[in-house]
């Protein structure tokens, strides 16, 4: 599932905050994703890239000219959380907020 926020009216453009959650079907399919995606981000121009830590799960935090994207598994889930350097303020930590956040109201 995949939610867009801060869309301007008509729902068009690029939106300020994006959340997505995806399950596998075990914890090494989801890990093997979260690892796909780095590489992804890393390939479409992600130049500055580390470890974070979102809510005691160890995560990657991947940055390029245009946002910052936080991407973790947690058990058979994965969460990918960008935000667009657009917005004020640290995105990178606004992204990892915003994972602990969704972990929060996952649940374990």
């Amino acid at each position: 599932m995949t939610c867009r926020f801060g869309l301007g009216r008509g729902g068009r453009g690029v939106a300020p905050v994006e959340v997505g959650v995806s399950t596998y079907k075990d914890v090494g399919s989801a890990a093997d994703r979260v690892q796909a995606t780095v590489a992804e981000l890393r390939q479409q121009g992600g130049s500055s890239a580390g470890d974070a830590t979102v809510a005691g799960v160890p995560a990657f935090v991947v940055g390029n000219r245009t946002s910052v994207t936080c991407v973790l598994a947690q058990g058979t889930r994965t969460i990918a959380v960008t935000v667009q350097r657009s917005l004020r303020g640290n995105v990178g930590q606004s992204a990892i907020r915003v994972a602990e956040k969704v972990i929060a109201n996952l649940g374990q």
